[in-house]
């Protein structure tokens, strides 16, 4: 669900389904080197939130949970990220794992403010 941001904004959105582990990913942004606002929002089932990371593949750092109650939207407020690399991505991630009958759903939007 990744897209690079040569333009100034880029959303992407994403669903998961049931059964899933902890981390999976909601949806994601391939960045690339900038200054960027970062906003969104998400529901989960569960009342844990999804979690917003960046960073490389492989070793994301979480910046952020959204919380929300269970089966409710939570938004993201404005958040100011620096991108120094241009393999980071930008993802929403299951805070915990789902169970049979959970589900979750995210948008994130990402625009550059300047380039690095």
């Amino acid at each position: 669900m990744g897209s690079s941001l040569p333009e100034k904004s880029k959303v992407t959105s994403g669903q998961v389904g049931i059964s899933l582990a902890i981390n999976t990913t909601v949806c994601s942004i391939t960045s690339g080197k900038g200054r960027y606002t970062v906003r969104g929002s998400a529901r989960h089932s569960l009342a844990d939130g999804v979690k917003l990371s960046a960073g490389p593949a492989g070793s994301l750092v979480d910046i952020a949970t959204i919380p929300n109650a269970a089966g409710s939207v939570g938004t993201l407020p404005p958040i100011i990220l620096d991108v120094l690399n241009s393999t980071d991505v930008i993802v929403l991630r299951l805070a915990v794992a789902t169970g049979g009958a959970d589900s979750a759903s995210g948008i994130l939007s990402v625009q550059l403010e300047q380039p690095l």
